[in-house]
């Protein structure tokens, strides 16, 4: 017998709303170990995401001594989640203006233009021996008065059937998803008007995008080195330059470009000597389409329908 449609559901449920997957139907979202991991565009490519994962806290404290001046995750994880022992909440704004569903972690909660805070460390993207780091779980607050109540995973829950849980945290994109029967409940602790809602936790804000290099090991049956190599090929879109003592530094090929002003035509020069392939995002990191024409083999035009402003990807 094939997977049931209550199995399906719990699993689509994971992935799509909390970025995790496994196909244990006993473990609410926030219990899964593994993370989702499907592929990306450049513009979300944590390059220094490895420096992260070899830096597992080992307490809270341990973490803020980590992402603090000197520490080994400073300027690549920002402490959004204290400052000096004092907590820091961050409002959440609702996506859409009268609908409680959905709410959006924004540089400026007042300004659902201003940037996104995103890339919030999923605690099942740092494993410790298959584990996931328990510190870098976000933390959901609703404000009464002058009182902030955290909201607890078990919150609204249904007791029945799949038994889910009642709101559900998106870490990659920073969104707050709740039920409606999340929406009644914290109604319900502001003698029926919906609170303020708040998070605390901690993001990425290291290094973003390919073609910023690395390094290249050449091995042979776990040895270090591979005797008499003298030359390495590489395809075309790679740069190859060594130092005095014969070490190589590869990267790939790319060219970013940055429309400041929005412009319905895009003019990019890029120099690549090539037809790439291009991406393009919005402003607001939303990706984008136009009609592509390649005027040479150094320079492309780009149309769309109305003017726009953001940033092209061209590998």
């Amino acid at each position: 017998m094939g997977f049931i449609q209550d199995a399906v559901s719990k699993l689509t449920f994971k992935v799509q709303a909390a970025n995790v997957i496994d196909a244990n139907t006993t473990f609410q979202w926030y219990e899964s170990r593994l993370e989702n991991s499907p592929k990306i565009t450049p513009s979300r490519i944590l390059s220094q995401y490895s420096t992260v994962t070899s830096n597992a806290p080992t307490s809270v404290a341990n973490l803020v001594t980590l992402t603090a001046s000197g520490g080994a995750l400073n300027g690549i994880v920002s402490n959004d989640y204290e400052n000096s022992g004092t907590p820091v909440y961050h409002r959440l704004t609702q996506a859409t203006n009268g609908n409680d569903t959905t709410y959006v972690a924004y540089t400026d909660p007042a300004d659902r233009d201003s940037d996104r805070k995103w890339n919030w460390i999923n605690p099942s993207s740092v494993p410790v021996n298959g584990v996931p780091v328990p510190y870098y779980t976000i933390e959901i607050y609703y404000k009464v008065g002058s009182t902030y109540t955290q909201l607890q995973a078990t919150d609204a829950a249904s007791t029945s059937g799949l038994k889910e849980v009642g709101w559900v945290w998106n870490y990659d994109q920073g969104l707050l998803l709740l039920s409606t029967d999340a929406i009644n409940f914290l109604k319900g602790k502001n003698s029926g008007t919906f609170p303020e809602l708040y998070v605390r936790g901690w993001r990425y804000i290291g290094t973003t995008g390919g073609g910023t290099g690395g390094s290249l090991i050449v091995q042979n049956e776990g040895k270090s080195d591979i005797p008499n190599v003298t030359k390495l090929k590489f395809n075309a879109g790679f740069n190859v330059s060594t130092s005095a003592t014969g070490e190589a530094d590869v990267s790939i090929v790319t060219y970013e470009h940055t429309q400041s002003s929005s412009s319905a035509t895009w003019t990019i020069t890029h120099n690549l000597d090539k037809y790439p392939s291009v991406e393009v995002f919005d402003d607001k990191d939303e990706r984008t389409f136009g009609d592509v024409v390649y005027t040479s083999s150094n320079q492309i035009q780009i149309t769309f329908s109305s003017a726009v402003a953001g940033y092209a990807y061209l590998n």
